[in-house]
């Protein structure tokens, strides 16, 4: 459950006569609570992302603020609104307290003393939870709409009373490294996310699926999707002291009507690019693969798999060789030995040995480009096999 502090200050401004002193660039973060609090001390119990109000009772000395305010950014918290006329004045409010704020990014209001502190705090509580209705709607139409794909033309119409019907997007999904994410992990990436998004000004919905972090970009700007991917990949890197999570991206699709194949489109990247090391692959990027993703035709991709590569699997296994891996290799290094040799750091008259054995095993020659095909065609397909087993 959040709101943007910018929609929330836009909308509330005048009602409660807020002013904002600093900070104005931490206005796109998002606010997940509103806590009244008047002693440091009490910081620790903060869990990150609250929009704090204060009147200064504890305020014994003229530091007493910029104290405040630092214990405040060290916790994470979202703004501070001080509510200004009696312990604490706005003249209190010094250039270097500002000049905090301004570097922090951390927004700080000032609210006059007439305003009762109940009124704001449950007008906020009452937005945050509207919001949070508003969120899980949306998130779970969107699940309807990719999971359960038979429900497309019920999904179109709320998507159309929405205004989202008819625009073209990109899906993404992240995969976090690790099978399972603490609570608070997840919720930190999640309002990160959206308060780099919400600098953007682009439309955009974010949710967890099942340990996976699946966005969707209402933009048919490639160059955007890419600008926008690279700097999210760069804050998880930062936030999460695991490896960066595997991310893969669908082609352009047109309409919302097409959300599972965004879907399966992105999943199929991420797991590709999982697989061969890379941040982040796009479904245009990963070649072959594409028509493997393609088909659901598990035995027949199996059988096309042992009928060119079982021979040296079980010749493998038997001798406790690597001929497997080495004609892998090299077939993905233009048939070349000594790039092959160089990969595995072995001798060059190691490998052509192996690849000799090979032929020997395979009965080819492997000087034929067709051949050569059909044996990459089956790596391509142990990936894949692998990848759908999971």
């Amino acid at each position: 459950m959040s709101i943007q502090l910018k929609q929330l200050f836009h909308e509330t401004a005048g009602i409660y006569e807020l002013k904002l002193i600093a900070g104005g660039e931490g206005l796109s973060r998002e606010l997940t609570w509103v806590q009244f609090c008047e002693d440091i001390a009490n910081a620790g119990f903060f869990r990150g992302n609250e929009l704090i109000i204060t009147t200064g009772l504890c305020a014994r000395n003229p530091a007493w603020l910029k104290s405040f305010l630092a214990e405040l950014i060290r916790c994470h918290a979202c703004g501070l609104i001080v509510n200004t006329g009696k312990y604490i004045q706005a003249a209190d409010i010094t250039e270097d307290i500002a000049a905090l704020c301004e570097k922090e990014r951390f927004p700080l209001f000032t609210m006059p003393w007439k305003i009762h502190l109940a009124d704001i705090m449950q007008d906020y509580y009452n937005r945050l939870f509207l919001a949070q209705q508003r969120e899980v709607s949306l998130t779970e139409l969107m699940r309807t709409a990719i999971f359960q794909p038979e429900k497309t033309d019920e999904c179109q119409r709320d998507f159309k009373l929405r205004g989202l019907a008819g625009k073209p997007f990109y899906l993404v999904v992240f995969e976090p490294a690790g099978t399972d994410m603490f609570e608070k992990t997840e919720q930190q990436l999640l309002l990160s996310s959206k308060a780099f998004l919400n600098r953007l000004r682009l439309p955009y919905i974010i949710f967890w699926q099942q340990n996976r972090l699946i966005l969707l970009m209402l933009t048919a700007e490639t160059r955007i999707l890419r600008d926008v991917l690279v700097q999210l990949l760069a804050l998880y890197s930062r936030l999460l002291a695991r490896a960066c999570p595997a991310c893969g991206s669908s082609s352009l699709q047109q309409d919302l009507r097409t959300l599972a194949v965004g879907h399966h489109e992105a999943s199929a990247a991420a797991a590709i690019a999982r697989l061969s090391g890379k941040e982040w692959l796009s479904f245009d990027e990963i070649g072959a693969y594409r028509l493997l993703f393609a088909t659901n035709n598990i035995e027949l991709l199996r059988h096309m798999h042992d009928s060119k590569l079982s021979a040296l699997l079980d010749y493998d296994a038997q001798h406790h060789t690597q001929l497997y891996k080495t004609l892998r290799l090299y077939l993905f290094n233009n048939s070349s030995l000594q790039a092959a040799a160089k990969v595995t750091f072995t001798h060059r008259n190691t490998i052509n040995y192996r690849i000799t054995k090979i032929k020997e095993l395979l009965g080819c020659t492997l000087d034929d480009s067709v051949e050569r095909f059909e044996f990459m065609l089956a790596f391509y397909i142990a990936d894949y096999l692998r990848i759908a087993a999971d």
